[in-house]
């Protein structure tokens, strides 16, 4: 591995002007409700690591910014933009999004004419994310100040009960969630943090969609926490946070932390200045929780090695009709056969290939992704990746997994990589995929919006098998890698 890392990290805000707001549209539930204004701040943060005796541009660059998701043509052209002006691989760059729902649209999800969203050009502020990408650039140079440092990992299982699973159609599957927390501490030499991450699984808690204004939600607010609870060193730290498998996670109701009055109330009905004062606390509650943690962790050297592939798979979709009667079933075929899918043919600017699973066999589903192929139908590019640090494999997906099509992830790479390693699946990496899920065949058949929010149903099982091979990759060919 890479040893004696040094770092340099910086944030810079990518609020809109207000200006452009009456232009803006929110990239989720606010989407088809242009912005009414700005309530708090959203930022970019930025961490560059190289070895002392490298030169600007050969080290690795993280970058994680306050966004829905960064679909890949725009993290694409922002990767190709450093590399040509700093001389960084576009492989040593990793763009990452905290999921905050209540930021400017550079998806195009606001085209949506019908639930779940249909991604449209037209839909998209360029104006804004020529905004978004320049005020990134101009931030960058400021990374390149670097200091040694050394890092101090936690791991644990999430402490709280209200992560619980919306995709729960057996009785096997548990209704609560636990997935892996961990917790990435960056020290200086005078033993201060310069940076705090949280690989967290969430989903942001919601506001009355007809507020449309942007805010920093639960991922921004810990970000901010961070900062603000470590004011009192030589200067503050940046905090990150990379979004963990969250695909099925629902956060129905509002959890331990907040008022009384308000406890296990559904967020729907809840006041919005109660949302927001849950959004505050939870980021408070999760940086303490972090900090508290990573001061009593072990600190070591950075080590550090990094893989990065494209993938490319053919494009499908699939309309789930499986429902309790043959009438409702026969009804929502007709439905989407004769209506759902023309007006889908027409407002979408790509290849729409319908898979209607329909009382019929799960094979119909590969069968028709590989005819796909044969057919020349569009292809779908994407980007996969492994970031290692010490002992810490973050597993980098383009999309939204399931926890379940995480665990899986995670087994198939820990039989690879060196005995002891801790392994954490990202989402959102150079990408914003759609849903990713390793049981297509139940997802399916118990239907919800996740199935044609993505290329393929099939699309995780691609990527699972992309990033096993960059593992194995990853610890044969280690010499290239640093």
């Amino acid at each position: 591995m890479t040893k004696k890392m040094e770092l340099g990290v910086t944030r810079v805000d990518i609020t809109p002007k207000p200006s452009m707001c009456k232009h803006i549209s929110l990239g989720g539930y606010s989407r088809m409700h242009k912005c009414k204004g700005i309530q708090e701040k959203i930022f970019a943060r930025i961490m560059h690591l190289r070895k002392p005796q490298q030169h600007v541009g050969e080290g690795n660059l993280i970058i994680c910014v306050d966004q829905v998701g960064v679909p890949y043509l725009i993290a694409f052209q922002l990767r190709q933009i450093i590399a040509e002006r700093w001389g960084f691989s576009p492989g040593k760059i990793f763009i990452y999004a905290t999921h905050n729902h209540y930021t400017p649209d550079i998806m195009g999800l606001m085209a949506a004419p019908i639930f779940p969203m249909i991604f449209s050009p037209a839909a998209i502020n360029y104006v804004y994310i020529n905004f978004f990408l320049a005020k990134i650039l101009q931030a960058i140079p400021k990374t390149f100040d670097t200091e040694p440092g050394t890092i101090g990992i936690v791991q644990k299982i999430y402490p709280d009960n209200d992560l619980l699973n919306r995709r729960r159609k057996h009785n096997d599957l548990p209704r609560t969630l636990k997935p892996k927390l961990t917790h990435i501490g960056f020290k200086n030499k005078q033993e201060e943090f310069l940076a705090v991450f949280t690989v967290c699984s969430l989903h942001d808690v919601m506001v009355p969609p007809g507020e449309a204004k942007i805010l920093a939600g639960q991922t921004g607010n810990f970000c901010k926490s961070v900062f603000n609870q470590t004011s009192s060193q030589s200067k503050p730290a940046i905090g990150f946070f990379l979004l963990g498998p969250s695909g099925n996670i629902n956060p129905d109701k509002l959890g331990k932390i907040t008022p009384k009055k308000y406890k296990n109330v559904s967020f729907w009905r809840a006041p919005k200045k109660v949302v927001h004062k849950y959004q505050k606390d939870w980021g408070e509650h999760r940086a303490q929780d972090a900090l508290k943690d990573l001061e009593n962790a072990d600190y070591n050297q950075i080590e550090m090695k990094s893989i990065q592939a494209e993938i490319t798979f053919p494009i499908s979709y699939a309309l789930p009709t499986e429902h309790k009667t043959w009438a409702l079933n026969l009804l929502s075929k007709i439905l989407k056969q004769k209506f759902l899918v023309p007006l889908l043919q027409k407002t979408r600017k790509r290849t729409f290939m319908p898979l209607n699973i329909y009382k019929g066999k799960f094979s119909d589903v590969i069968t028709e992704s590989e005819m796909a192929i044969t057919k020349k139908s569009q292809v779908a590019t994407t980007c996969v990746s492994l970031l290692q640090f010490n002992r810490l494999a973050l597993v980098n997906t383009p999309g939204e997994p399931f926890t379940t099509m995480a665990k899986d992830i995670e087994k198939e790479v820990e039989n690879i990589l060196p005995k002891g390693t801790l392994t954490q699946t990202v989402s959102l990496c150079n990408d914003c995929f759609g849903y990713m899920f390793s049981d297509e065949k139940t997802i399916l058949e118990q239907g919800g919006y996740e199935p044609l929010m993505n290329a393929s149903p099939l699309g995780g099982t691609y990527v699972k098998n992309s990033l096993v091979k960059l593992t194995k990759k990853l610890v044969f060919d280690d010499k290239d890698l640093e």
